[in-house]
């Protein structure tokens, strides 16, 4: 809890930093598990108005920033599966966690697909659809031992279900 009250003030003094020296409107709303209230920058009701701007904004711009954000990061995950980018390269935490997202939404997305499909074909299809020229073999491996049919059903093992 000590680490999270710390970065909560950090957060708090950068926004006012950047609010100040760039000139912009912004607002931080920060919800902590335990405390009923969030915590609010500036106050409450600039973060209504930033907010209330943010909700008026046409869609298309208002997601604008975060669809290229999305797509840099679907990019360099596609990068890392095809060996264009160095394994030695290292990530920032935020483009971990960047990562790990776009990563789950994939699987996510590749499951949906896979249930629409006949189950006794779907098995033969993801190991066929692996291509060992685009994908690392140690990458190709992992993926088709995790890869099985449990009980008419098409699974994918995780860490946490691994059985």
């Amino acid at each position: 809890m000590a680490t999270l009250k710390k970065r909560k003030k950090g957060l708090m003094k950068k926004m006012d930093e950047l609010s100040t020296l760039c000139g912009v409107e912004g607002c931080a709303i920060v919800y902590s598990q335990g405390e009923a209230i969030p915590e609010v920058w500036p106050n409450e009701t600039k973060a209504e108005s930033v907010v209330a701007r943010f909700n008026m904004m046409p869609n298309e711009n208002r997601h604008k920033g975060m669809e290229n954000q999305e797509k840099e990061t679907t990019l360099l995950m596609y990068g890392y599966l095809n060996g264009e980018v160095s394994h030695e390269r290292k990530l920032e935490m935020d483009e971990y966690h960047d990562l790990n997202r776009v990563i789950d939404q994939k699987l996510e997305e590749i499951g949906e697909r896979m249930r629409a499909l006949p189950v006794k074909s779907t098995l033969s299809l993801v190991q066929d659809s692996i291509n060992p020229s685009r994908v690392n073999e140690d990458v190709a491996e992992c993926s088709t031992s995790r890869m099985r049919l449990k009980d008419d059903e098409f699974v994918i093992r995780t860490e946490e279900n691994d059985d």
